[in-house]
């Protein structure tokens, strides 16, 4: 089981193996952690010695994937993410949905005079953006432990997503009054501000950015991938659609639905399924990331064939 380490700089969760790897240094700021020698899983003693072994092990046999170029690579890769840690992914989302429902079921209940369909609809928004900061700031901590050939469990994401909570919280709802604005004013800057703004949850989670900042650096992250990005957007959203639209005929042709809990049961089984959206999106934000280290890293090499 991988041990986190807060980034004092940036406010990043580092496993041990990302420490081991940079001597102590977080990849994301550059910043230097400090030594604690009263660790439960070790000292961080030897983050200092180019020679230690790695303290964390890939106790599967699990090594770091690439990212496929092409956007059919990435669907299947963003599928086999999803499914390879389906169990944890569900179990995050089902942490905030079940309860959720739940509680949508008893305020249509007790307000019989409104219209349900809206009402449930206004009170599930209200729950996602409330309560979806934190499942989502899980998944995409456990989808870079994945990346990084390390497991996470249940409560290190929720963890995870408990600390983030309140900065990505923030950012959502600063990026989507800006959007919604640019849809209000005209469709189009609307769309093009959700693309820029598409890797806010990966930033402020993996980069310990705040709202400002979480904006301006999803914006460089997406610069020239944006008809790509809005391309996954499109997709993920037929398959979303489809999905629900699948589960809906099997309620009608088992003849359940005016059943609240079945319905209940669809709805977080396609909450579970926008869970590829997520993944989808978590691999471009790595993408960017890595044609970012290629890029200094040759720019490092010149200088030093240069001198």
């Amino acid at each position: 089981m991988s041990s986190y380490r807060e980034c004092p700089s940036c406010r990043a969760l580092l496993t041990g193996g990302q420490l081991s790897a940079g001597a102590g240094v977080c990849p994301y700021c550059g910043g230097k952690l400090t030594l604690d020698r009263d660790l439960p899983h070790g000292s961080d003693l030897d983050l200092e010695n180019p020679y230690a072994p790695p303290r964390s092990s890939l106790g599967d046999g699990r090594s770091q994937p690439p990212i496929p170029a092409s956007f059919g690579g990435k669907m299947v890769m963003a599928f086999r993410l999803l499914f390879g840690q389906l169990p944890l992914f569900a179990a995050l989302v089902l942490t905030i949905w079940v309860p959720g429902h739940l509680l949508i079921d008893m305020a249509i209940a007790g307000n019989p005079n409104q219209a349900d369909s809206l009402t449930a609809l206004q009170l599930g928004n209200l729950v996602e953006i409330v309560f979806g900061p934190i499942y989502s700031a899980g998944i995409i901590t456990a989808l870079a432990a994945r990346m990084a050939g390390e497991k996470t469990s249940y409560l290190e994401a929720m963890r995870a997503g408990l600390h983030h909570w309140g900065r990505l919280f923030g950012a959502r709802i600063v990026a989507g009054l800006l959007v919604g604005l640019g849809i209000v004013a005209l469709i189009v800057p609307g769309l093009v501000l959700a693309v820029r703004y598409s890797l806010i949850d990966e930033v402020v989670v993996l980069e310990g950015a705040g709202t400002r900042v979480a904006r301006q650096r999803s914006s460089q992250l997406t610069w020239g991938k944006g008809l790509l990005i809005f391309r996954a957007g499109a997709v993920s959203i037929a398959l979303i659609m489809t999905f629900s639209i699948s589960l809906a005929k099997l309620l009608d042709l088992a003849g359940l639905q005016n059943q609240v809990l079945a319905a209940d049961a669809c709805d977080c089984l396609i909450s579970v399924f926008a869970v590829f959206f997520s993944c989808l999106l978590f691999l471009y934000y790595w993408e960017a990331r890595q044609q970012e280290a290629n890029a200094e890293s040759k720019i490092r090499n010149d200088e030093e064939i240069d001198a």
